[in-house]
């Protein structure tokens, strides 16, 4: 038998609904928002995918065990109640359980129970790499901007990646329409940490569970290490995980290593700087990943050491970049360098082209072997 008589003001209920308008339960299935009575005042929590959210309302009622409330009880009834300006709306189980009723001046509305396993209040972690204070409006307000569909893309199919960045007082929201830079925008805010960290968040998500809520607080943003599991999202009365993931350049990054390892058929080893070393034809190369907008690989090898930037030396390499394709050469610190950029988009042509690197190399050490020591 479902026990339940709880009265919800309509401040409260006009925030579990639109809580429940943000993380919409599948009504077929028989979700909804499950509430109960705990150390003298109510809880309610709902999930829908990987996000989940709990709302700490006010006190009392009859409900020490979780009741399922259907979300279209609390829609219907936060309506009613803004549309009569009634100060509360009474929830209550009537019929055995088999309904619940939601009354307040001058309406009523009557939602047949759903059947549910049984609520388990959620436990939210504790254990964060790394913790952001962040004003409430300034991140919903960036991540609305950040949402805002190009023109030109289906609102309906887009979904775009949404990448944070954490420094030392500065959040940054970059998103990524596409595989462009026109489709890329970057907004930042200040914030209060001092902890740095990198992850892809579920912005619709945040965006909508920040807005459901009101008041001035400040967000506290929990990232777990390695921006693994869900992010930790507190604000007020409001708890709740968010899904996130290691950003693309991230992932890009993890998987790095073999795809050198089997480009090259050498093995590949790892500085401590994130630098990636392996053995081209007896040579070695240095390939680190740069994020200047698109994820790009940028393998270097030493060509010449202990050779002054002379006048003839940087006349000849500017005029050798001129005739060369993809491949350039640089003087830095003493020493002649030769690099190609490969873009993450070309990643399955990265044998071909360190091959390539390769190859053109040999001529460049010929007629630069009068400048200095070849490597």
């Amino acid at each position: 038998m479902t026990d339940l008589d709880i009265r919800v003001e309509r401040e409260e209920l006009h925030t579990v609904a639109s809580l429940a308008a943000a993380v919409v339960p599948n009504e077929i299935d028989g979700d909804g928002v499950f509430v109960t009575v705990a150390d003298g005042r109510r809880a309610w929590w709902g999930e829908s995918g990987d996000v989940t959210w709990c709302y700490l309302g006010g006190p009392g009622g009859e409900c020490d065990d979780p009741v399922l409330v259907p979300a279209r009880l609390l829609w219907s009834c936060a309506e009613l109640c803004a549309e009569s300006a009634t100060d509360e709306c009474r929830i209550s189980a009537v019929a055995d359980g088999a309904a619940l009723v939601g009354a307040g001046e001058g309406f009523t509305v009557l939602v047949d129970a759903q059947n549910a396993s049984e609520g388990v209040f959620p436990t939210f972690p504790t254990d964060f790499e790394a913790t952001v204070t962040v004003d409430r409006r300034q991140l919903a307000r960036i991540l609305r901007r950040a949402l805002n569909v190009p023109v030109g893309l289906d609102p309906a199919t887009a979904r775009p990646a949404v990448a944070i960045v954490v420094e030392p007082g500065s959040l940054a929201c970059t998103v990524d329409w596409g595989d462009t830079r026109t489709l890329r925008a970057t907004f930042n805010v200040p914030v209060n940490t001092d902890d740095a960290v990198a992850f892809e968040v579920a912005a619709e998500e945040l965006h909508d569970l920040l807005s459901a809520v009101d008041g001035d607080d400040d967000v506290l943003l929990g990232v777990r290490p390695g921006a693994q599991g869900p992010l930790t999202v507190a604000v007020g009365d409001l708890t709740a995980w968010v899904p996130v993931r290691p950003t693309a350049v991230q992932r890009f990054r993890d998987g790095l290593g073999q795809c050198l390892a089997d480009a090259t058929r050498s093995r590949c080893y790892v500085l401590d700087e994130g630098i990636f070393v392996v053995e081209l034809d007896g040579r070695e190369v240095r390939v680190e990943l740069h994020d200047d907008g698109l994820p790009v690989l940028r393998a270097t090898t030493l060509v010449v050491r202990d050779v002054a930037a002379t006048k003839e030396l940087l006349a000849q390499l500017n005029d050798t970049n001129a005739g060369l394709c993809g491949i350039r050469l640089w003087w830095s610190d003493g020493d002649v360098i030769a690099g190609v950029d490969i873009p993450q988009s070309q990643l399955d042509e990265l044998a071909e082209t360190l091959w390539r690197f390769r190859t053109q190399l040999t001529g460049f050490e010929v007629f630069l072997s009068a400048l200095g020591e070849v490597a």
